[in-house]
């Protein structure tokens, strides 16, 4: 085992060759190694936990091996990653893992994740793809929220709630379409969404939250296709 923060905060650090036979990677312990670069992670690794790679911000290339499961709270914040490739054994990105990661440019959320935290990869300032696979359940409040280069949004059937403000103040987002099996919308989920011109709802939605869509400004086209909806405060 390589115990909590054993390598924090090494300015000097480039490159991790190798950790042995691991498990897990432990809390803390590449924090704050401002130069780290490049990361080969083994393959029996299983979890990444909380604050790992935290502000790693040159941090181009690391693998995440089949068999990981878990990748913690905050694990990625602040790193440098463009574009993070997950395994198909992944199940959970907890709170704020790639929050602030202003470098990535495309988001792949894979079929056997379930629930997806919140903040997950708020602040990706230059992120333009999000594709969402069936599977995922749930979305944390404020997940994508400032993804600004984003233009199109299609939440799978899968999923059945999406949090407060999870695809809020992202610029350039013109269109969403909700999966069939979406019940509940958050406060403010899709707000300050300026260009935002079109959504379409599935037939299961119940439920819109207050100010859901406020400040959709060019927004001309709402396709409910619900006849259950509770409330719609679609901008107040």
């Amino acid at each position: 085992n390589v115990g909590t923060s054993a390598f924090q905060d090494i300015k000097t650090l480039v490159k991790v060759n190798s950790l042995g036979s691991i498990k897990s990677i432990e809390p803390r312990l590449f924090y704050g190694n401002s130069s780290l670069i490049t990361v080969q992670l083994p393959s029996t690794l299983q979890e990444i936990k909380s604050f790992a790679f935290w502000s790693t911000t040159k941090l181009r290339n690391i693998n995440f091996p089949e068999g990981l499961v878990t990748i913690g709270g905050f694990a990625f914040r602040e790193c440098g990653l463009t574009y993070p490739s997950f395994p198909s054994t992944l199940k959970v990105i907890d709170t704020g893992a790639f929050a602030d990661c202003q470098e990535i440019t495309n988001v792949n959320i894979p079929t056997n994740i379930t629930y997806l935290g919140d903040w997950a990869f708020a602040g990706a300032l230059n992120n333009s793809t999000i594709n969402i696979s069936e599977g995922l359940k749930l979305i944390g409040a404020f997940a994508f929220t400032k993804n600004s280069k984003v233009k199109n949004i299609t939440i799978p059937n899968s999923v059945t709630s999406i949090g407060d403000e999870a695809f809020s103040n992202m610029q350039e987002l013109n269109s969403i379409i909700l999966g069939s099996g979406l019940r509940s919308i958050g406060k403010r989920t899709f707000a300050d969404n300026v260009k935002l011109s079109s959504a379409t709802f599935g037939k299961s939605l119940e439920t819109i939250g207050e100010s859901a869509f406020a400040n959709a400004g060019n927004l001309t086209s709402v396709d409910r296709k619900s006849t259950r909806l509770n409330s719609s405060h679609v901008s107040e």
